[in-house]
């Protein structure tokens, strides 16, 4: 076919969970009535696809997710054992939480987690050795991801606090963002005698910093260092912050009545002492008093020392909303994040950050699948909100949903772990907690898993087996044996084989070592065959091998008279296939040349019958095998048929001896 009428289609195809072939090739165009096709040079090329991940190439990320799925699994198995009422303190892995078994919560797991993603950013910025860009992202990445659990946390799972969110989230934004805390050691460090602490250029920034993320008494500790610390403006400023209330973020309602009337009064007092005054001999002071009072004027002093929306949300409600309920925080986010224009190019994570302070659960699973780490994050935090019971009210009020959607995402991690040399083991024990979907899952992975050798097969036989997975073992166990038959070693073939119930295979593995056996007198797979156990049964040609290996093993042991016992027992019970018959012929007429004494007239006629039947049907409707078992024997027939005949003589004598 003409080149013109040809076009290029690259053609991609599935081959085994997690990974696709492609390569290219030419079809005829719409207008071509042959519709014959023709290889594009180079067509051979096949290029193997699968999804990629950080966990399959980092080992800060692959300790990550071994130590999330401890426990992630310890999870599961609490959860479980507290439906049933069962005792959970068996379990070693709870210490890991540092906390009883019996007290364990889902803050507990999700402080883990947070512990887990901190440790791994740590470690990726240690090691000198990677890319120096892609540690930068990676480290972004994690650091991003306990910043959203850390959240997700504060909002969701720990519920005897969510009636005092302030305090909480004062405390995230200053886990998270310490820059204030920083430069205030700094500037307390870089004290000296030649000139004033509040020269120093990074005073004031760090004095305003540290009252945006609530640390108050620090604040007054930095102004206490100032000069003119005793001037009207800074000694009421540090005075208002001394007497500053404080919500408690533990408590009930009294709590927060008791909190209300104490900042009514001390609000009341800032604005006083604004309306004298006091603070205009000095613009900083004056400023930060307004922030204090919550005055709009200070939402520019905000919005210009706030490097992010959030970090202005928790400031917002800091001195603006200070009892402000969990529901509203959706609201003030929205307004937050306009403050900062961004409500048409949110990054990732800030769509999500806005979407847990909206309680928009399903937009945060939604946006952390799409997150550039695999499926961890959304996985985790979903069986994070499940235990929680918080799904439902996602998905609607049927908890099936709830349960299938967190099943779905722990099949797409699993079987993306599956897919990597590295951790694959890691995805199957994710995979055994998605229920029967999981099991069916894990048999095909371990059904179409390579291995490359004996040793791998054996851990997949492993896998399979603590599963009871029989197809997958079976399925293993053949491909191995295929595998060594190609590579003719017929002992091992045979072995795995049998290993794998697979009867026909084993049969015809059989059948192979009894050819080779026929014709090599010194091959030998007696190694293996003790192994077969009860399985011998399955097959006629198995039978047949064990029986002539025990054979050989009592000759070679001197046992010869149950070596010619068992001999005698091969050769009549019409066991052996045609092409194995001269071999035991010959062992026969060795044996009687041997003058052992345990044939009898009877067992020598019935051998030498058996020559006679082999030679009458090779001759007259014989197979190929027959007729070639007979042209063996063409050069020692005659010397069998004879000392045959002198051993029935010789038999039949010795027993009218006896009579």
């Amino acid at each position: 076919m003409m080149p013109s009428v040809m076009r290029e289609r690259t053609v991609a195809r599935f081959c085994g969970l997690g990974r696709l072939t492609s390569h290219k090739t030419r079809v005829p165009r719409p207008d071509d009535d042959t519709r014959s096709s023709s290889a594009l040079p180079g067509s051979d090329r096949v290029t193997y696809i699968r999804e990629d991940s950080i966990f399959f190439n980092h080992q800060a990320a692959r300790t990550l997710l071994n130590n999330s799925y401890v426990v992630f699994s310890i999870l599961q198995k609490h959860k479980l054992a507290k439906n049933r009422n069962a005792d959970t303190n068996f379990d070693p892995g709870y210490e890991i939480f540092d906390v009883d078994p019996a007290d364990l919560s889902l803050v507990h797991v999700s402080r883990a987690y947070r512990r887990f993603l901190r440790d791994c950013t740590a470690e990726l910025l240690k090691n000198k050795d990677t890319n120096k860009m892609e540690t930068l992202y990676l480290s972004s990445i994690f650091f991003s991801l306990e910043l959203i659990f850390h959240l997700a946390e504060i909002l969701n799972l720990d519920h005897s606090q969510n009636s005092h969110m302030v305090p909480k989230l004062q405390e995230w934004i200053q886990y998270y963002f310490n820059e204030s805390s920083d430069l205030a050691d700094s500037v307390i460090k870089s004290r000296d005698d030649k000139s004033p602490v509040e020269c120093n250029p990074d005073f004031w920034p760090a004095v305003t910093g540290l009252i945006m993320t609530a640390q108050c008494k620090e604040a007054r500790r930095l102004l206490g260092l100032h000069s003119k610390k005793e001037t009207p403006a800074i000694r009421t400023l540090r005075q208002l912050l001394h007497s500053k209330p404080e919500l408690q973020s533990s408590g009930g309602a009294s709590v927060a009545i008791n909190f209300s009337v104490q900042w009514e009064a001390w609000l009341k007092e800032v604005r006083n002492q604004l309306i004298s005054g006091v603070f205009s001999t000095n613009q900083h002071c004056l400023e930060l008093a307004e922030l204090l009072a919550g005055d709009n004027k200070a939402e520019k002093l905000v919005y210009e020392n706030s490097e992010t929306w959030y970090k202005f949300l928790v400031t917002y409600v800091s001195y603006w909303k200070p009892t402000v309920e969990s529901f509203r925080l959706g609201e003030i986010a929205r307004k937050s994040m306009e403050r900062f224009g961004m409500d048409s190019q949110m990054k990732a994570v800030d769509k999500i950050l806005l979407a847990l302070f909206e309680s928009d659960l399903y937009q945060v699973i939604e946006s952390l699948q799409e997150f550039a780490e695999s499926g961890w994050a959304s996985l985790h935090m979903t069986d994070l909100l499940y235990h929680a019971g918080l799904l439902s009210n996602v998905v609607g009020q049927d908890n099936k949903i709830a349960e299938n959607l967190r099943t779905d995402l722990i099949i797409q991690f699993g079987t993306l772990l599956a897919a990597n040399d590295c951790v694959w083991r890691t995805g199957l024990s994710y995979l055994d907690f998605a229920g029967s979907q999981g099991v069916g899952h894990i048999d095909l992975i371990l059904q179409s898993r390579g291995q490359k050798s004996a040793k791998d097969a054996e851990i997949l036989l492993y896998e399979a087996g603590k599963r009871n997975l029989v197809k997958a073992e079976r399925t293993i166990c053949s491909v191995v044996s295929r595998q060594y038959l190609m590579e003719k070693r017929l002992g091992s073939a045979l072995m795995w084989a049998i290993k794998g119930d697979n009867h026909s295979l084993a049969s015809s593995v059989a059948e192979l070592v009894l050819r080779e056996m026929a014709v090599n007198d010194e091959y030998s797979i007696s190694d293996v065959l003790p192994d077969l156990g009860t399985s011998i049964i399955s097959s006629g040609h198995l039978v047949f091998l064990v029986k002539y290996n025990e054979y050989l093993t009592k000759y070679h042991d001197g046992n010869k008279k149950e070596a010619v016992t068992i001999l005698i027992d091969l050769i009549t019970s019409g066991l052996a296939p045609p092409y194995f018959i001269p071999v035991l012929l010959k062992k026969s007429a060795q044996a009687a040349k041997e003058a052992v004494k345990v044939f009898n007239s009877t067992d020598l006629s019935n051998i030498l019958g058996v020559l006679e039947e082999l030679v009458v049907t090779a001759h007259i409707n014989g197979t190929k095998d027959a007729k070639s078992a007979v042209a063996s024997l063409e050069s020692s027939e005659r010397e069998i048929r004879e000392v045959l005949a002198q051993s029935i003589c010789q038999a039949e004598i010795a027993e009218l001896a006896k009579v």
